[in-house]
């Protein structure tokens, strides 16, 4: 049975890069991410140097299946397969840390289904996955997997910030090799409809950012029956407008009302679509 030794800030930080600790670097307020402001790295204290072990993240979307294609974007509010991998060709267990950020250096989203051996830290406001025990190789290489929910509409580009830290399964440090960190960004976009206008179809808001009036215009599109609503990054509806397009279409929206923020603006006709952003 372990016993933790913390009597001074320096042990406490070589007891936490122990290969066999418990808890995880982020439960006692470490965090090296390689995030912004992390302050610190694996390397700090495991002594075999970096360089050897390769890390990365593969993100897919949680309905398509995990041996669905890796993605590159995300949608708002949307569950995500998050899986980390990396390999070293002789240590056989590992450590890591995952934390997601917008371009505030805030968190971005929620972490879920953490199995036995990962859980989650918050360090300096960050929400950081990592290892609760040392997780052994899974089909030969080092794979942690649990879910990740994107944030709302509007948050713009995520970064995820890891690294992976390889062990050799013996309670020291000077054998063990991390990586360097690594990073993916994903970029928003909005759900597709079943399709979207053609290219000649030009649909244009203005003045963006807007104050008190929104005006929207419709060019070259079929005539018929359109719907236009507005969405705050929640996805309430803020204002709807039933139009009948005869190629050409204008109309205002009214927006003295909002408060600042970004808005999604809908323009549908049966199962087409096309939805443009706007900043208030």
């Amino acid at each position: 049975m372990k016993r933790i030794l913390l009597f001074t800030a320096t042990s406490g930080l070589l007891y936490l890069t122990l290969s066999s600790n418990s808890v995880g670097p982020a439960a006692m307020g470490l965090n090296a991410t390689g995030s912004p402001g992390s302050g610190t790295s694996c390397g700090g204290c495991h002594g075999g140097g970096p360089g050897t072990t390769t890390a990365a993240v593969e993100i897919r979307k949680l309905s398509a299946g995990p041996n669905s294609p890796i993605v590159t974007q995300y949608m708002p509010d949307t569950n995500y397969i998050v899986k980390i991998v990396g390999n070293h060709a002789t240590l056989t267990h590992f450590g890591f840390q995952l934390t997601a950020l917008r371009s505030s250096n805030t968190n971005a989203g929620t972490f879920s289904n953490l199995s036995g051996s990962v859980h989650s830290s918050t360090v300096g406001g960050k929400l950081i996955v990592e290892h609760a025990a040392q997780i052994a190789k899974t089909n030969n290489q080092y794979e942690a997997t649990f879910n990740w929910k994107a944030p709302a509409a509007g948050t713009g580009t995520v970064t995820f910030y890891g690294i992976i830290n390889a062990v050799d399964n013996n309670s020291q440090v000077g054998g063990d090799k991390p990586s360097s960190p690594f990073t993916k960004a994903l970029t928003e976009t909005t759900p597709a409809s079943v399709g979207q206008f053609s290219a000649d179809v030009k649909i244009v808001s203005y003045p963006n950012p807007v104050t008190d009036k929104l005006n929207i215009s419709i060019e070259n599109a079929e005539s018929g029956a359109y719907t236009i609503r507005a969405f705050d990054r929640n996805g309430k509806i803020l204002a709807t407008h039933a139009a009948n397009v005869e190629k050409k279409y204008n109309t205002t929206i009214n927006t003295g009302t909002w408060a600042s923020g970004i808005y999604h603006i809908k323009i549908a006709k049966g199962s087409l679509s096309q939805t443009i952003t706007v900043t208030k």
